[in-house]
């Protein structure tokens, strides 16, 4: 499915996506992601106790598209976000993201698309220069109607 009409996007490298995950996934099965104009925050509740992760909005002056890559085995803070709401919030499997966050070796940030009634586009982008070059993976969020 196209995915252009989502509420919030943000821009994180590869290399904080996939620690995220791993770490979550320590706690329990499922996260719950809100997003902010200003912060993506990660939360999970299980059964040993429940964990917040939240990734600031990178300063003004840095920009996704002329942000150089992390070098080899360094991890980049910079979180671009741009959310077209005041906030949206959906749950996750975090074994399916851990699953997706292995692509990172492809691309040094990781693109997330969110929305609020619709699955969660995650996409590595292999080069800048090349938009054809990509992994485009989609999430359905978790419902609470089993």
């Amino acid at each position: 499915p196209e995915h252009s009409e989502c509420d919030a996007e943000v821009r994180v490298s590869s290399v904080t996506f996939a620690r995220v995950c791993k770490e979550l996934r320590i706690m329990g099965n499922t996260c719950t992601i809100q997003c902010t104009a200003t912060k993506m925050g990660w939360g999970v509740t299980g059964d040993v106790g429940k964990a917040l992760t939240v990734l600031q909005q990178a300063p003004p002056n840095a920009t996704p598209t002329t942000a150089p890559a992390p070098p080899e085995g360094h991890d980049s803070n910079a979180v671009h976000i741009t959310c077209n709401v005041s906030s949206v919030t959906q749950s996750f499997s975090l074994k399916y993201l851990q699953l997706f966050a292995k692509f990172g070796t492809l691309a040094p940030y990781v693109d997330l698309q969110l929305t609020a009634d619709g699955p969660m586009l995650v996409q590595f982008r292999a080069h800048e220069q090349h938009a054809t070059s990509y992994v485009r993976l989609y999430l359905a969020p978790k419902s609470d109607n089993v």
